[in-house]
């Protein structure tokens, strides 16, 4: 059996195993949920290429000498995310958390997201072995994606992490929460269901983790070619997406995969500073203070940074760090 047809027969065993007592229940609704599904995927696709158009007009002015073209989008998007952060913020300091105005910025933003595609380099099965190792990454991709598309229902996000966004939404602008546990924390994950909950469609608040989930297991796939080379990292890669902490947290509207995603990308950019220069000092900065803004344990991730970057004795890159995360 070649590598590509073992992938496809473990992965249909697999998933029918899986969705055997959901199949028979499948009726009329089946086609407009597909439907909803495919919307809110194409709008957390757009979103994100908007992102990057935005990241990359950034990056681009600073020649920024990326290793390959995985490790620019994840970068150049990741930082596109934390500039719509600030809009986002800006917008609620000016009560401007309304539909019609999130509806003007995506269609503005359409144009600039899709002229400029990027050329992403896709892993090809040439063996067995990765092709096993494709059936549990397709399977936690689904897994997110129908997840993130089912009604919230945990209490750690139905409490908190739903619960200011959607004051705000109904406020269309900041409101002081005096009586919710940490209501007067702005995270930056709640700024992005915003939109969602302001357009009455709760689910696409969950499809914002899966983007950062993504983005975590590119930018894994990225760095991990660049130390140990494909095969071990597209076995990490899957082991990631597999675990139990991802899992769980995948497809839902928590925090820990954004958080994890902007420690993640702020170690890997100092770690490339090394080689490359203090400009990406100063990206490690903005991404480390993205952690921080996004969850009270960011801050535990910058400080894991910040010996590593003193340990440079160079004080203007420490200075840029300092003033990236300061942003």
């Amino acid at each position: 059996m070649t590598p590509r047809r073992l992938f496809w027969a473990a992965f249909a065993a697999l998933a029918a195993w899986n969705h055997r007592g959901v199949l028979p229940h499948l009726g009329a609704d089946a086609l407009p949920a597909a439907g909803l599904i495919l919307l809110r995927t194409f709008v957390a696709a757009s979103v994100l290429l908007m992102a990057r158009a935005a990241g990359h007009a950034v990056l681009r002015r600073a020649r920024f000498d990326f290793a390959d073209a995985t490790e620019a989008f994840v970068l150049e998007a990741g930082l596109g995310l934390a500039l719509l952060h600030h809009l986002l913020f800006a917008l609620g300091l000016l009560g401007l958390w309304t539909p019609p105005v999130f509806i003007a910025l995506l269609l503005l933003g359409l144009y600039p997201a899709f002229t400029a595609l990027p050329r992403l380099e896709v892993p090809r099965f040439d063996d067995r072995l990765a092709a096993l190792l494709a059936v549990p990454i397709t399977l936690a991709a689904l897994k997110a994606l129908l997840s993130a598309n089912a009604p919230v229902g945990d209490w750690d996000s139905l409490a908190i992490h739903m619960e200011m966004p959607r004051l705000y939404a109904r406020d269309g602008a900041f409101t002081a929460v005096t009586w919710l546990l940490r209501g007067m924390d702005t995270l930056a994950a709640g700024l992005f269901y915003v939109p969602a909950l302001a357009l009455d469609d709760e689910e696409s608040a969950a499809m914002v983790m899966v983007v950062f989930q993504a983005l975590m297991a590119l930018l894994l796939w990225s760095a991990g070619r660049r130390l140990a080379g494909p095969r071990p990292t597209l076995a990490a890669v899957a082991l990631f997406l597999v675990m139990p902490a991802v899992t769980d947290a995948s497809g839902t509207p928590a925090t820990d995969l954004m958080v994890g995603f902007y420690g993640m990308a702020s170690f890997w950019a100092a770690w490339r500073a090394r080689e490359a220069g203090r400009g990406w000092l100063a990206l490690s900065g903005v991404l480390a203070g993205m952690a921080v803004a996004t969850k009270i344990s960011g801050h535990l991730l910058a400080a894991a940074l910040l010996p590593f970057i003193l340990a440079r004795r160079d004080r203007k890159g420490a200075a840029f760090w300092l003033a990236g995360a300061a942003m």
